[in-house]
C-alpha cells in the first residue's frame, strides 16, 4: 500500500511505552521500537504503529490535537507531574 493510500486517522486511543528501544515491534512494519500508537481510521479500521510509521498516516485535526496532548502527558509522567486538567477536558470533548 502506498503512503498516499493510507486512511486518515480519526481517533488516537493510546500510546504505549514498551520500555527500552527495541523491546517492542511496530505492528505496522515489524521494525524494533519503543512507543506504539493505537488508533482508529476513517475506514473503521483499528491499527497500531511505531512513531515513524504513525507519522506517515494523514490525521484529522482532532486526532493531531490528541496526539500533541498525549505526547505532553508522556513528558509530564517522565518528570513526575500530572497531566493538565484542561488537556484532559480537551481529550474528553474530542472523544
Amino acid at each position: 500500500m502506498a503512503v498516499s493510500d493510507f486512511p486518515k486517522v480519526v481517533e488516537i486511543e493510546s500510546v504505549t511505552d514498551a520500555g527500552d528501544f527495541g523491546s517492542a515491534s511496530c505492528p505496522h512494519c515489524g521494525a524494533p521500537c519503543r512507543y506504539i500508537t493505537y488508533f482508529y481510521t476513517e475506514d473503521g479500521g483499528y491499527h497500531g504503529a511505531a512513531r515513524v510509521c504513525f507519522s506517515l498516516f494523514p490525521k484529522s485535526k482532532y486526532a493531531a490535537r490528541v496526539e500533541t496532548i498525549l505526547l505532553k502527558e508522556r513528558s509530564a509522567k517522565r518528570l513526575g507531574r500530572k497531566m493538565a486538567s484542561w488537556d484532559r477536558e480537551v481529550i474528553a470533548a474530542i472523544r
